[in-house]
Parts: C-alpha cells; sequence; structure tokens
C-alpha cells in the first residue's frame, strides 16, 4: 500500500473536497466490500485488502487535521517546500465590542 497515496486509493484528486472525499469512499465501499463481493471479480482476499486500504484512507483525508498532516508528509516526500501556515485569526475580547 506505500507505493499509493491515500488520494490514489480513493481515485480523488488532492484538491478534493470533504464531500467528494466521502463520495469516493462510498462508491468504492460497494465495489470492494467483503459482503457485497461479486464473483468474477478478483479474489475476496484482495477485496478485503482494498476495504482495509479505503478504510484507512478515508480516515485520514476526511479529518481536516490528520488531512492536513498528511498533505504536509506528502510535500516533504516530494521535496516540494512546506506550505506557508495561514496568519491566525484575530481572537475575539469583550473589549472589541
Amino acid at each position: 500500500m506505500a507505493d499509493r497515496t491515500y488520494y490514489e486509493i480513493l481515485k480523488i484528486n488532492p484538491t478534493a473536497t470533504a464531500g467528494e472525499i466521502k463520495e469516493a469512499y462510498r462508491r468504492l465501499s460497494v465495489v470492494w466490500h467483503p459482503d457485497l463481493f461479486t464473483p468474477g471479480m478478483p479474489t475476496a482476499e484482495m477485496a478485503s485488502q482494498e476495504m482495509k486500504a479505503l478504510n484507512e484512507a478515508y480516515g485520514v483525508l476526511r479529518d481536516a487535521e490528520r488531512r492536513a498532516e498528511y498533505d504536509r508528509i506528502l510535500r516533504q516526500q516530494s521535496g516540494q517546500p512546506p506550505k506557508p501556515e495561514p496568519p491566525p485569526k484575530p481572537r475575539f475580547t469583550p473589549e472589541q465590542e
């Protein structure tokens, strides 16, 4: 599984929205779920392994913080410069009313 990114596993673009990630996961889950497995497809063991990969990829990409960390690691591994951190949001205080 190390040779594929989570984006490749879910067959989505790295800029995919949360809705697109969820839709891709659901679509591929029907294809690879061992209980819904269609005879004539690759082995049930392969379907089980693919489903595990889908679950792992979806678990990371659906969580914004985990996805940001994953993207940072991908950029490091590819040699791209890190994305600049956004400036902190100003905190609201009662004196600012």
